[in-house]
């Protein structure tokens, strides 16, 4: 091969072939939140299959974070805290269900695949309790004047609270 003057071309090293990785997999998503109810902030956990873009308009951001149910949330904040899992805190200001998704839309990995999740995966809910501080009602069943024999104490609980299964630690 010679170049429009007639000098041959002539080649060192690796610059006769160059290889290039081809990445057609779109990248999942796990959503993880803790179990049960909890009564304050908590830390959801956003696990990809894959590296994502690391900024611009393919960037995953908190903006991408959806939170919905029967109770509020603050904003969450996220924290890369690996090249493919998140960490997003979420802080609830109101009791009830709150579930956590994604919204999905132009987040991609470096190739420029788009995240994709169906179903359940990119969703997780808990229960949030933490406003509302439950009561017990009393009923002290006592005679009038001093009392010297046993008499009963009936404990209502209007919220069916678990927590007070064992009489006995009350």
């Amino acid at each position: 091969m010679k170049d429009p003057a007639g000098n041959a071309v002539t080649a060192t090293g690796s610059t006769t072939s160059d290889t290039v990785t081809y990445d057609g997999t779109a990248p999942t998503v796990v959503v993880d939140v803790p179990a049960g109810p909890v009564n304050g902030g908590f830390d959801a956990t956003f696990d990809f299959s894959e590296a994502l873009a690391a900024s611009g308009a393919d960037a995953f951001t908190a903006a991408d974070i959806h939170i919905t149910g029967t109770a509020t949330a603050a904003a969450p904040s996220l924290t890369n805290a690996a090249n493919h899992i998140y960490t997003s805190r979420i802080t609830p200001t109101v009791d009830g269900t709150i579930t956590v998704g994604l919204a999905l839309t132009g987040v991609k990995d470096p190739a420029g695949n788009a995240v994709t999740a169906t179903g359940s995966t990119t969703l997780d809910t808990l229960t949030y309790h933490g406003k509302n501080t439950p009561t017990v009602v009393v009923d002290l069943n006592v005679p009038p004047g001093p009392v010297n024999k046993p008499f009963d104490a009936t404990f209502l609980n209007p919220a069916n609270l678990a927590n007070l299964e064992n009489p006995a630690c009350v």
